[in-house]
Formats: C-alpha cells, sequence, structure tokens
C-alpha cells in the first residue's frame, strides 16, 4: 500500500467516476482503476461496487475513505512543516471566504499578498459562511473570511471591517422607510429569515434616522 492508492481511491470517493477521478488525478483511466483493483487485492476485500452507470463504495470501503482522509491530511500537514521550516514564508495557505464579498476585496489584497510572499501559494475557496466555517472546524481550510457573528470557542476570531450595507439601500429607496424596511426578504443579511420582523422593526427605525446597518467580515 502506498499514498498515491490512498489518494486514487479518495478521489473516486470524490467524484463517484472512474474517468473524473483520473482527471482529478492527473492519470488515465486505466491506470487509477487499476491502482485501485491493486489496493483491493492487497487488503483482501471488495471497496468499490463497480456497476454500470454508477460508483458505490462498500462498508469496507467507506471506512478505508475515512482513514485515508485522514492519513492523507496528516501527510500534508508533515510536508507543510518541512517546507516551513526551511522557508517560513512559503508553503500554502487555505483561504474561504463567501462570493459576495471575493471579487471586491481579493483584487486589493491579493497582490499585495504575491509581492509580500512571493513563495506563498494561495488557495481560494469561495463559499457560504456556513460551509467555511465547517470546513475551519474540519481543517480543509487554514483561515476564512464570513459575515458575523459566527460564535466559536475553538476558533480565533478577529474582527477586520464594517460595511454600510443600509446607507446606499435607502437612498435608492427614495426616502421611504416601508421600502427598506423588506430587507429582510433577501440574502444580504445573513439569518434575515429568523427574526425577520425584528429585523424590519430595527431597519425601519435606522432608516428613519439615517444611521448605517453594519456587516461584519472576520478572519479565523
Amino acid at each position: 500500500m502506498n499514498l498515491r492508492d490512498l489518494q486514487y481511491l479518495v478521489a473516486l470517493a470524490d467524484h463517484r467516476h472512474f474517468g473524473k477521478a483520473a482527471s482529478a488525478s492527473f492519470v488515465s483511466q486505466p491506470t487509477l482503476s487499476m491502482q485501485v483493483k491493486k489496493l483491493e487485492k492487497e487488503l483482501g476485500v471488495e471497496l468499490v461496487e463497480r456497476n454500470r452507470g454508477q460508483i458505490l463504495l462498500t462498508e469496507a470501503g467507506e471506512a478505508v475513505v475515512e482513514r485515508a482522509r485522514v492519513i492523507l491530511g496528516e501527510v500534508d500537514d508533515i510536508n507543510r512543516i518541512a517546507t516551513q521550516a526551511t522557508d517560513p514564508e512559503s508553503g500554502s495557505l487555505r483561504l474561504g471566504l463567501f462570493p459576495t464579498l471575493a471579487p471586491y476585496l481579493l483584487p486589493h489584497v491579493v497582490p499585495t499578498i504575491h509581492e509580500r510572499f512571493p513563495h506563498l501559494e494561495l488557495l481560494l475557496v469561495e463559499e457560504k459562511t456556513a460551509v467555511v466555517h465547517a470546513s475551519l472546524r474540519d481543517g480543509s481550510l487554514d483561515a476564512g473570511l464570513m459575515a458575523l457573528p459566527e460564535p466559536d470557542d475553538l476558533l480565533h476570531v478577529e474582527p477586520l471591517f464594517e460595511e454600510d450595507a443600509l446607507s446606499r439601500l435607502y437612498e435608492l429607496s427614495n426616502g421611504v422607510p416601508r421600502q427598506v424596511a423588506r430587507l429582510a426578504d433577501y440574502t444580504l443579511l445573513a439569518g434575515a429569515a429568523a427574526g425577520a420582523e425584528a429585523i424590519d422593526a430595527e431597519i425601519v427605525e435606522a432608516a428613519s434616522e439615517e444611521i448605517a446597518w453594519p456587516a461584519s467580515a472576520a478572519a479565523y
């Protein structure tokens, strides 16, 4: 058994298709299929159910994939430690952020990061805040930018900035508080579906006083 065989099996579990798994692994489909069969023979158990048009993992296969993910993650950590020991400003940083922020923030930030850390590989993942949060917890991301609040005692939070989200909407509403009040119907505010009436009331009050409604982001 070797790490490459485990990588092929995990890729197959992720894509559920030999062709797609092979493409993601940068090998031919016959090569990936042969290596998975070799792994099954070595372990003495079937890991994959090969049905026409559908790839399923056996119970043993699911268990092996779960352990393989842990092993491959640990290997990545070891390689990262070794790389950073020789060059502390190299390695890779897996950064997650929500899509509505990315096009406005990244053009200002990424060039500076590349200039300051030329050997750092920046891997960007755009996902909803809940997905970024979960990925931070399971270790698949190193850091994340997301809307607050996202309370979690296991993660370190640093507030970065507040965005004036209401003032422009207030302008577009021609000063009619009722138009702004329905902001709770939109996805601009996280969690607006819960307690929408309370949010409406606060926005109406803020609009009538021309006070900005803040949105925040944080890095973990």
